[in-house]
């Protein structure tokens, strides 16, 4: 080796080294990020809502729901039932046969 690269050792494991505590402090935070974002998901869970979260998150798909019909970004059905709107507009949907059904057997 000539002497040109005996010198730089010093400076290049230094910042080998940089480099490797960098690269395991970002996978500690992705890691750590990541069990986080999975235990959020869990949280959202269906059966892990209370009544509230329920009919606000009802309220807002039913808000976008209307929001993509009227700028007209809804073209086929699976657009109207992508991602949770299915289970909220069949909450809505039992809700507004159920409101019927009693204005129905009170009449």
């Amino acid at each position: 080796m000539t002497p040109i690269l005996n010198a730089d050792t010093k400076s290049t494991q230094f910042m080998r080294s940089i480099v490797k505590k960098g690269k395991e402090r970002l996978d500690y935070f992705t890691d750590r990020d990541n069990i986080k974002r999975q235990q959020e998901i869990k949280a959202e869970n269906i059966f892990n809502l209370s009544l509230k979260q329920i009919f606000e998150n009802m309220s807002k798909t039913f808000i976008d729901l209307l929001n993509d019909i009227l700028t007209g970004n809804i073209h086929s059905l699976s657009d109207v039932l992508k991602g949770d709107r299915i289970l909220y507009l069949g909450f809505l949907l039992f809700f507004v046969a159920l409101g019927i059904y009693i204005i129905d057997i009170t009449s």
